[in-house]
């Protein structure tokens, strides 16, 4: 699954959700203020949460040299019922395991539990914050392969895989996705190209 940003206009439903899902390979999120990595909250738009106060507005950019071989990058994720009931809003899915616990119990559930969708969005947003302003992110894509409950946190993080040079660009490859809280429990894996500018 990958997503991008909506271009829609300001009156259309995908404007008001923010992102699509996309077969493209180039796509671009919004370049709000980051956070520094490591940071616990969510973002800074309504359907996302709050964002933590930590920016990487007052460090310098990332740039390709900075970045090494292996190197991780991570966020914790507030999953609380109010943001579920936020998300589905704002994308349209009000199927009720989301945000009512009775259905979910019914479903043979052991509570609400995280839109797959949302679990793929915060995934970009970690590395939209990540690569700064001037960074761009070239394709990302995440697998459902299971349930995250409402109301834990879960751990959105990246690592870096490889990085290199191609034709003219400078690019770098991560593995990304979200553990659940015991930090090992992997329910969303997935990969992620970003180009970086290159230090003056």
């Amino acid at each position: 699954m990958c997503w991008r940003r909506a271009r829609a206009s300001p009156t259309s439903r995908s404007a008001r959700r923010g992102w699509d899902r996309c077969s493209s390979a180039r796509r671009r999120p919004s370049t709000h203020a980051p956070r520094t990595a490591r940071s616990s909250g969510g973002c800074a738009t309504p359907a996302c949460g709050t964002s933590a106060a930590e920016k990487r507005s007052a460090m310098s950019q990332l740039t390709w040299d900075d970045v090494t071989d292996g190197q991780e990058i991570s966020i914790v994720e507030e999953m609380s019922s109010q943001r579920l009931v936020i998300w589905a809003s704002a994308s349209g899915d009000f199927y009720q395991i989301h945000y009512d616990d009775s259905i979910a119990t019914e479903n043979n559930l052991p509570g609400i539990i995280v839109h797959g969708a949302l679990k793929g969005m915060i995934v970009g947003r970690l590395l939209d914050e990540w690569i700064g302003a001037e960074g761009r992110i070239v394709k990302w894509g995440v697998s459902y392969r299971g349930m995250d409950r409402a109301r834990m946190p879960l751990t959105v993080w990246g690592r870096v895989t490889k990085k290199y040079e191609d034709g003219g660009r400078a690019l770098v490859d991560l593995d990304v996705g979200v553990k659940q809280q015991d930090g090992t429990t992997e329910t969303t894996p997935g990969t992620a190209t970003v180009e970086l500018p290159r230090r003056a």
